[in-house]
């Protein structure tokens, strides 16, 4: 029971919520102090189950219509003698403002939208007049945002480079809710921003999208969802809408993508030929967008060194006398150098060539302390037998087999020792005198492939001295 008029007649009633969730309730009806003229009265329920023991009565009238606006302020449209006229609340009729006259006529409607979208300063109401449907009322129309953009048209956006998005938002209704969004090439829609108008002062946006891999991304997210072709004229447009169905006019950029490029390496990949000294490698790189790089150097597809690159700096790519001597003969090794860009894009250059060698050549090796200190003695050397463990293809030979026992002395006396070796003999020694502290014993042995098509093979050496 909202209203139990005791036997007085209770008629026309009406209801609306409020953007508060608030049931209101308006109707006219008489009571033991106005048996004859109904009066307005009204109730409200914030649960529609409980209501007031006795219902505000208002004003004299009947036939009564209430409306809310989005900011629930009360409106109650009714008929009275003939005229229609309207009381205002904002404190759900404790008090109120009226009663305002709208004009001669009966059975008003006023209307009510529960969205609370609409916006008016005085409800807008139908009622009958005589002959006539007559309206009153005071809209106020939703006026569209209107978006200005400062993006640059035309751009031309290479790898890692930014889209910026940046512009304002003007919407002349206050309070609106408007979102700033945006799209590309007509996908997705995204949002950029979003705010409260006050009427006047402009709503500021900016937002960064990164080219990057062919597609344009905001932040982790991949906008258009598919390559960006090159040389075609891509297009983002951003636009505002307000929470009162208002949408702005699209304003639109123009911008094309260069897809990502690799470094650029000088020179041409080539084979060097067949070596017997070590190759060396001039080079350098550039990149297209202007992107850092590096560079990594390999040897038959081992990493030798890797490096920040610089654009146009020369670098020598250089083996070092152990990696050469290590290679295989007479097979063909690989030179490779990739330059590698910040986005992983990569190109090489390549260069192939085969080692081999005229002569095989190695003597003792003072460097390594075992030999200095085995090698070198305090009393004259006299004699030495020395023996090499060897295979000498035909057309191939020892072209020198050198000893000596001043191996200390700034300039070492050294002997011909080739024919006691392939004898089989031991050598004795010619010279008597050095210039260091101590005696020495080194030997120095040359062979000499000439034009045999065999490898010579060294298993070995060893022998004696005294």
């Amino acid at each position: 029971m909202i209203y139990d008029g005791g036997g007085y007649p209770q008629a026309s009633p009406q209801a609306i919520t409020t953007p508060n969730d608030k049931l209101h309730v308006v109707w006219h009806g008489t009571d033991s102090d106005n048996t004859v003229s109904p009066y307005i009265r009204y109730s409200n329920s914030t649960d529609a189950i409980t209501w007031p023991a006795a219902p505000r009565k208002l004003v004299k009238g009947q036939n009564a219509s209430i409306t809310s606006d989005k900011n629930g302020k009360l409106s109650i449209t009714y008929e009275d003698g003939g005229y229609i006229k309207r009381i205002e609340s904002t404190d759900e009729f404790v008090t109120y403002q009226g009663p305002f006259l709208v004009g001669a006529g009966t059975k008003p409607a006023t209307f009510y939208d529960q969205s609370f979208q609409t916006d008016f300063s005085v409800p807008p109401t139908l009622y009958q007049a005589a002959g006539a449907v007559k309206y009153y009322g005071v809209l106020n129309p939703n006026k569209k945002p209107v978006v200005t953009l400062t993006t640059p048209d035309n751009q031309t956006l290479t790898e890692n480079a930014t889209l910026s998005v940046a512009g304002s938002a003007l919407d002349q209704d206050v309070d609106n809710a408007v979102t700033i969004k945006y799209r590309i090439n007509g996908g997705t829609i995204r949002n950029i921003a979003s705010g409260v108008s006050d009427g006047s002062t402009p709503l500021s946006f900016a937002r960064d999208l990164r080219y990057s891999g062919k597609r344009m991304w905001d932040g982790a997210v991949d906008v258009a969802g598919v390559d960006l072709a090159e040389n075609t004229d891509h297009t983002l447009a951003v636009w505002a809408e307000d929470d009162k169905g208002g949408k702005s006019a699209e304003v639109t950029r123009k911008f094309r993508v260069v897809w990502n490029r690799p470094p650029t390496i000088s020179g041409q990949n080539s084979d060097l030929g067949t070596l017997t000294e070590r190759p060396t490698v001039t080079y350098s790189a550039a990149d297209p967008e202007g992107n850092s790089f590096t560079f990594t150097e390999y040897l038959n597809g081992q990493q030798v060194r890797s490096f920040a690159g610089t654009d146009g700096q020369q670098n020598t790519f250089e083996l070092t006398h152990d990696a050469w001597i290590k290679l295989d003969l007479d097979v063909q090794h690989q030179l490779k150098i990739v330059a590698t860009d910040s986005a992983g894009i990569s190109s090489e250059r390549v260069y192939t060539f085969t080692r081999t060698e005229t002569h095989l050549e190695f003597m003792l090796d003072y460097n390594n302390p075992d030999v200095a200190a085995f090698f070198t003695v305090d009393g004259m050397p006299e004699r030495i037998l020395f023996t090499l463990e060897r295979y000498l293809p035909p057309d191939s030979e020892i072209e020198s087999l050198l000893v000596t026992n001043n191996y200390l002395d700034a300039t070492p006396t050294w002997e011909d020792a080739c024919n006691a070796v392939i004898g089989g003999r031991g050598y004795i020694f010619t010279n008597k005198t050095k210039t260091a502290a101590d005696w020495a014993i080194c030997v120095w042995v040359t062979l000499a492939k000439g034009s045999a098509t065999q490898r010579v093979h060294v298993y070995g050496y060893g022998g004696a001295f005294d």
